[in-house]
């Protein structure tokens, strides 16, 4: 949802043996989704958390995160029995954030992102840059949001429900 990684799916996202050294060194190609550098630079300015619960390594995202000099608070990785969506990774995100669910904002680029969510009662969003599941979202009522700039204006949105609870 933050990167285009696709230049790694015949090493990590294929079915049998992953090549995650190769993974590693196609980092440099990863391409940052246009419009976070914004969002990075709000959350900074507004002491607004940053979380990645993804099904991916913590240490590929860890090292693509350090590569790209992106900010982050928080990182839940893949987690071996335990994998998303499951109610236990939103715990875990939330007993490391020490934030309640309705300050959590979720954005993803799946279906599994939108049950991952819903099972641990956060505010989903579809992201569409990605292009995965955009007619899925739409069939399913689920909102969108076209550009990760349009996160900005949830997150404000929060800050006047909340305005003495970090985000």
């Amino acid at each position: 949802t933050i990167f285009d990684t696709s230049v790694d799916n015949n090493y990590r996202k294929c079915s049998g043996k992953k090549d995650m050294d190769k993974a590693f060194e196609l980092i440099p190609e990863y391409k940052l989704y246009e419009g976070f550098e914004e969002v990075f630079e709000w959350c900074k300015n507004n002491r607004t958390k940053i979380a990645i619960l993804s099904g991916a390594s913590k240490n590929l995202i860890e090292t693509t995160f350090a590569h790209f000099k992106v900010p982050y608070d928080v990182i839940i990785g893949y987690q071996p029995y335990i994998e998303k969506p499951n109610p236990i990774l939103g715990n875990m995100l939330m007993e490391k954030l020490n934030i309640r669910e309705e300050q959590i904002v979720y954005v993803g680029d799946s279906l599994m992102d939108d049950v991952q969510a819903r099972s641990s009662k956060f505010r989903f969003y579809g992201s569409t840059w990605s292009g995965r599941e955009n007619n899925l979202f739409e069939s399913k009522g689920i909102q969108t949001i076209n550009s990760p700039t349009d996160i900005i204006p949830i997150l404000e949105s929060i800050a006047i429900e909340e305005p003495s609870e970090a985000k």
